[in-house]
């Protein structure tokens, strides 16, 4: 007798429940408390039909139907409940008895739903419920795109979920379908990752990539102050120990010109394959380092040396900054530093204001930008590292003058003429003469391992 009063719909079970007046989350709480229900006519009235109640459907109208036929009689099938709107059908239900398991009627559900043009389906056997776009490629199992557990999940998602992509009002405006579509692709995306990540992770700790390694270099100087080498980065990455890197043995042109494999330190006095000029400047360096004469002549005709020096390296390459600078014990920046004092480099530079010598563009590693001042340069390269080393260019702020600092994250911190850097939030200063900017523009390539040789600059006379 009870198997005939529930085949006829609800409104016979409507007193026995005594669900009305309820709210989602007490039915939810009161369908956790009661026993399971023993079969699929039980889990339809028991469970289903009183949360379709709080989500704003009425089960006792012509908007649930029951035993919906899809297709014709010979090819299609019923499904246990359909929710239709003003117009169309816009969500299927399939209910199976409590511990039924639901892994062997997906593909049933899913093809009423796609047989019949409709969005979302949900297969059910009261405690489990599972969401599906029929309409999406790919097996059934990628086009699940919720699973709840009535039994176990917390009540409030369980009730904002349910509502999402049940709700009436969500259903017939269109809302539950792209909220459902923007989850499935989230979860394809996460799966995605899942499976990617841990081949990228390996792959980048197996053979560092060079801002990987930056990154963890910037973070341990702020943490320790400290700059760990390269090498050690790279050791902690691979899960090996941690070596101790020596200072490294100067070099003169190894592995820029294979002809020319020399390592020389410079203590050992050999100068075998250099240049008169290279020479001279090596000696000068040694007398400079030795402190037997720091006179002001002795200083200007260094600073002379390495101006003629520079001359000769932008014309013939065989020897980088970088590889002069490990030579003589400095920074490429000093060299530079000491360059730009000569005499000769300030008639130069008088001589290329009075010619109108003006930047036209400068490239770094491989890439031209151009510029219409010297400023717009430095801030240029200032803005290539902050795109190459994102969160580590906060070292740019340990640079600073002998009174004054080169970069700050305040305004009125610099001085002379701040521009900030792209969306760093950091300010750079762009006072100074064309000397200054390009010896800047090199320490900030050294400040992130990288050299000034990298840094080529076109001008323009008018």
């Amino acid at each position: 007798m009870r198997r005939e009063v529930e085949k006829v719909g609800f409104t016979r079970l409507e007193n026995v429940h005594g669900e009305d007046g309820l709210s989602l989350r007490e039915t939810l709480e009161a369908i956790r408390h009661r026993p399971t229900p023993s079969n699929e006519e039980s889990t339809k009235f028991r469970i289903i039909r009183p949360v379709l109640d709080d989500l704003g459907w009425d089960t006792t109208g012509p908007e649930v139907l029951l035993e919906h036929q899809v297709g014709t009689s010979k090819s299609g099938g019923k499904v246990d409940i359909a929710l239709r709107g003003r117009r169309r059908v816009v969500a299927l239900i399939e209910a199976k008895a409590p511990r039924e398991d639901l892994d062997k009627h997906v593909e049933q559900v899913i093809w009423y739903a796609f047989y019949a043009g409709i969005s979302i389906c949900v297969l059910t056997n009261g405690p489990e419920w599972r969401f599906y776009l029929p309409k999406e490629d790919g097996p059934p199992d990628e086009c699940c795109f919720a699973r709840l557990d009535l039994t176990n999940d917390p009540i409030d998602r369980l009730g904002e979920d349910l509502d999402t992509f049940l709700g009436k009002e969500n259903l017939l405006s269109g809302a539950a379908l792209r909220r459902a579509t923007e989850v499935l692709e989230a979860r394809r995306q996460a799966d995605r990752l899942k499976e990617r990540l841990p081949e990228i992770w390996s792959r980048m700790v197996t053979e560092p990539d060079v801002r990987l390694v930056d990154l963890v270099i910037g973070q341990a100087y702020e943490e320790m102050n400290l700059r760990p080498a390269a090498e050690q980065v790279k050791a902690v990455l691979r899960g090996l120990p941690v070596p101790a890197v020596p200072k490294p043995e100067a070099t003169f042109g190894q592995g820029h010109d294979p002809r020319r494999q020399r390592r020389r330190p410079l203590a050992t006095g050999t100068q075998e394959g250099m240049s008169d000029l290279e020479r001279r400047i090596v000696d000068q360096y040694e007398t400079w380092n030795s402190g037997k004469d720091r006179s002001p002549g002795s200083s200007s005709r260094l600073n002379s040396l390495l101006y003629s020096w520079f001359e000769l390296a932008a014309k013939d390459r065989q020897m980088t900054v970088r590889q002069m600078a490990e030579i003589v014990g400095k920074t490429t920046s000093t060299l530079r530093f000491r360059a730009d004092r000569s005499d000769e480099a300030r008639k130069g530079e008088r001589r290329g204001r009075q010619a109108g010598r003006k930047i036209e563009a400068f490239e770094l590693w491989g890439i031209r930008h151009d510029v219409a001042s010297w400023a717009a340069m430095l801030v240029g390269v200032a803005e290539a590292l902050y795109k190459r080393h994102g969160a580590s260019f906060d070292r740019i702020l340990t640079l600073r003058g002998t009174t004054r600092l080169y970069a700050s994250r305040d305004r009125e911190d610099i001085s002379y003429n701040p521009k900030l850097v792209g969306t760093s939030g950091i300010y750079i200063e762009t006072h100074g003469n064309v000397a200054d900017k390009i010896r800047r523009a090199g320490q900030f390539l050294e400040l992130f391992r990288h050299s000034p040789d990298d840094l080529r600059i076109e001008t323009r006379t008018d």
